[in-house]
């Protein structure tokens, strides 16, 4: 018993008939014969049933990438922190390193202006936009070491670290060993949408 079967040039089943029957080529109908067609359907029903498994894989993987992407741009150290006064800081990536620069000012804050830099010509720059912490090495998302950070109410430059624990931020500043130094406590926050666009109420 033989049955028609048509095909698409290049479609999985075209392939099929061409390597079971070489004469399919040479005509647009190729003649089976019902075993042949049998075979050819299920050949094509095992390939959209893979095909569709590899689709919601796909998917499944896609998704999942873009998760871990989304929470891994907002977790650990970088992001926006809030120091005692309720200035706000932002860690981020400059070059190779982190930097730190202050993107709201607290109205509890002293001064807007970098008014005790030893150097007096910084005297009048104002505070929000200045990076006040540079040059750290992210060592893991919780741990950074080996930076630098300044302290403008004393107009002080210190080394620095940085510890995360939970959803507080361990800054600890020092001058030749870690020992002897002072930690402060930043509160993470919600990131800051228009940087220093004014003091924070």
């Amino acid at each position: 018993m033989h049955s028609d079967v048509c095909a698409f040039p290049g479609s999985s089943l075209d392939r099929y008939l061409v390597s079971v029957k070489p004469s399919y080529q040479r005509r647009p109908i190729a003649i089976l014969s019902h075993q042949h067609k049998n075979a050819a359907a299920a050949f094509v029903r095992f390939e959209g049933t893979y095909l569709k498994l590899f689709h919601v894989w796909f998917c499944v993987l896609l998704l999942l990438s873009t998760t871990i992407g989304a929470h891994g741009a907002t977790s650990g150290i970088i992001g926006d922190w809030a120091e005692p006064t309720g200035s706000v800081i932002r860690i981020a990536p400059c070059g190779a390193r982190l930097c730190a620069r202050i993107v709201y000012l607290s109205a509890q804050a002293p001064t807007a202006l970098d008014s005790n830099n030893p150097d007096v010509s910084q005297r009048s720059r104002p505070l929000c936009g200045m990076v006040i912490g540079q040059g750290f090495q992210l060592l893991d998302l919780e741990h950074a070491e080996g930076g630098y950070l300044y302290d403008p109410k004393s107009g002080r430059t210190y080394h620095g670290s940085m510890r995360l624990q939970g959803d507080s931020l361990y800054l600890r500043g020092y001058i030749g060993v870690k020992l002897f130094g002072r930690t402060e406590i930043w509160k993470k926050v919600t990131p800051v949408a228009h940087p220093c666009s004014g003091r924070l109420k």
